[in-house]
């Protein structure tokens, strides 16, 4: 039986969850948290060109989308953000089942 993998590059930004602003005090809040984002754009640009698909799940930069819910902050929005992923992921499974 052939083992058929494939690698994904993934780019998942997601930043909302973060709450870093203790760690840098000399930043506003706000900024401290979107560094995330910043981090996964940097990586991607870092990382040695490949021919691996590459998948960029859409991310809210919305800052006003963090309501902390059953103490998550911005639970919400993440589990909002991660429907394409969820589905994307799926997509994938099911072709190289075939």
């Amino acid at each position: 039986m052939e083992d058929k993998t494939s690698t994904l590059r993934l780019i998942y930004p997601q930043w909302q969850g973060g709450i870093v602003n203790h760690w840098m005090p000399d930043l506003p809040a706000d900024d401290a948290s979107r560094g995330y984002y910043l981090g996964a754009q940097l990586l991607n640009i870092l990382a040695p060109p490949s021919p691996q698909k590459t998948v960029e799940v859409p991310i809210s930069l919305d800052i006003n989308d963090r309501e902390t819910d059953l103490g998550v902050s911005a639970r919400k929005i993440i589990h909002k953000q991660k429907r394409p992923l969820n589905y994307y992921m799926k997509t994938l499974r099911k072709r190289s089942s075939l």
